[in-house]
């Protein structure tokens, strides 16, 4: 993991854990998730994209109800996730992040199959944000392990293809390789 990646992420895990411990407006960890996917986008580092899907998907289970049990269980979780992390503990940090996931899809009994959907979702989402920050469709979705298809179905439904201009950016390319080359 990139330093600069590992120093985001454990800063994202800081503030995911107060606005969890705090009570705090729930629309900030969405904030925090698009933030991660950033970074995803820019290094195309799974873990940010695994903590980013994670804060997400934990907005919309709260959004739905979160008993303070397990919501004491995630927060402790996070903050050994966090300290492995700082340790370069990698593999541990690594299970932690997978037990935060099980216990997402664990919640509720009722909820599995909306969690799920939920967990899904959120890597769709997240894949079409890193997307529209010029990563190739394929590697989002080797990336996210989803299918291209999920991915161009989601991707179809929003105006984020429609934000390039192809013209104008082939246009700066072709002079961007003329100058390089010293062709008028």
């Amino acid at each position: 993991m990139e330093d600069i990646v590992k120093k985001d992420v454990i800063d994202v895990i800081i503030k995911t854990i107060d606005i969890l411990q705090n009570n705090k407006d729930i629309t900030l960890l969405k904030e925090l998730s698009n933030h991660v996917t950033h970074d995803s986008a820019i290094f195309q580092d799974s873990d940010a994209i695994t903590i980013a899907i994670i804060i997400y998907s934990l907005s919309k289970v709260i959004e739905r109800g979160m008993n303070d049990r397990i919501k004491k269980t995630i927060i402790s979780e996070l903050v050994s996730a966090k300290k492995d992390l700082s340790e370069e503990k990698y593999n541990n940090y690594r299970n932690r992040i997978d037990r935060i996931v099980k216990q997402i899809r664990n919640i509720d009994q009722k909820m599995r199959i909306y969690l799920q959907d939920v967990l899904r979702q959120a890597a769709i989402k997240k894949g079409s944000n890193i997307y529209a920050h010029g990563v190739s469709l394929s590697r989002v979705a080797e990336i996210l392990g989803l299918s291209q298809w999920d991915l161009m179905s989601y991707i179809g439904n929003t105006n984020i293809s429609q934000e390039f201009d192809i013209s104008a950016n082939l246009k700066n390319r072709i002079e961007f390789a003329k100058s390089i080359f010293g062709v008028k």
